[in-house]
C-alpha cells in the first residue's frame, strides 16, 4: 500500500464526510473517484465513533452554545469570515467542518493563523482564546 501526506484541512474535509464505519480513504474513493464504498457486511457489535471538536469543552462549560456564530474580521483585506459552532464542538464554515479553530480559519486565509486568537464569539464579543482561558481558570476544562 502506498502512502500520501495530506494537510489538516483536507483530512478535516474527509472526516466531515465519513458515513458509518467509513475511513477517510473510503470517503476519498466515494467523493473523488466516484466508487461505491458500502461495506459488504457491518460489524456484529458496532462501536460508535465519538468525535468532539476543540470547542466542546467550552460548550460543556456553558461559555458557548451550539449554533453560536464566530467571526474573524481581517482589517487589511476588509474581509469578514463567518462560522458556527456545531453540537459536537466543531466549527462549521462555508468551506467545511473543522475540529479545531486554526484549520477553520486557515481555510479562508490560506496560511497558518491562530484561530483561537482570531475567531470572535459573537454573542459574548470575546476571542475564543479568552473564553478558553476563562474556562481553564475556573477549572471547567483542562489546559
Amino acid at each position: 500500500m502506498r502512502h500520501i501526506e495530506i494537510d489538516e484541512d483536507v483530512y478535516a474535509w474527509l472526516e466531515a464526510r465519513v458515513r458509518g464505519f467509513e475511513t477517510p480513504n473510503d470517503v476519498f474513493r466515494r467523493e473523488v473517484l466516484g466508487l461505491d464504498t458500502a461495506p459488504a457486511t457491518t460489524p456484529a457489535d458496532p462501536i460508535p465513533r465519538i468525535r468532539q471538536g476543540a470547542l466542546y469543552g467550552l460548550i460543556h462549560a456553558g461559555l458557548v452554545e451550539a449554533g453560536d456564530e464566530l467571526t474573524c474580521h481581517r482589517t487589511r483585506s476588509g474581509e469578514t469570515y463567518r462560522a458556527t459552532i456545531t453540537e459536537d464542538g466543531a466549527i462549521k464554515t462555508d468551506l467545511g467542518v473543522f475540529t479545531k479553530p486554526s484549520p477553520a480559519l486557515k481555510a479562508f486565509v490560506g496560511s497558518e493563523i491562530d484561530g483561537w486568537a482570531n475567531w470572535m464569539h459573537v454573542p459574548t464579543r470575546e476571542r475564543l482564546r479568552d473564553l478558553r482561558a476563562q474556562a481553564v481558570s475556573l477549572g471547567l476544562i483542562g489546559k
